[in-house]
């Protein structure tokens, strides 16, 4: 049986290989496609509008803000060393500045793992 599972395998192998193998033309290339920056270049297009309120302490962002302040903090996450397919832990509360954090990390490539500090140890 089990080398029964492995010419399988080496089937479905070949299979693939076939399925993933271009004879046609050259295909597109196929831009390098982030959320985030995607996300900045539609923001950019309301200026001045507001983005974000933080309700407890009335604190704004402009799209404009947002669109300048991403880069520059993915740019600060860069020189800590944080770059494509990292994950960035973040132990913060739920604020304005969480939302900054989380598009600039996105923005780097990375991934945040937010970790919320009021959580027990028991859960």
């Amino acid at each position: 049986m089990g080398s029964s599972t492995c010419g399988e395998g080496e089937e479905r192998s070949v299979k693939r290989g076939r399925i993933l193998r271009w004879d046609g033309p050259t295909p597109p290339l196929i831009p390098h496609l982030n959320y985030a920056h995607s996300m900045i270049k539609r923001m950019a297009t309301h200026g001045h509008t507001v983005a974000l309120v933080e309700s407890e302490t009335g604190k704004q962002w402009t799209f404009s803000e947002l669109c300048e302040l991403v880069p520059r903090v993915s740019g600060g996450l860069a020189e800590c060393g944080v770059g494509l397919g990292d994950r960035v832990l973040c132990l913060t509360h739920i604020h304005i500045d969480y939302t900054l954090v989380l598009l600039a990390i996105i923005y780097r490539g990375a991934t945040c793992v937010p970790i919320n500090p009021t959580l027990n140890a028991g859960l």
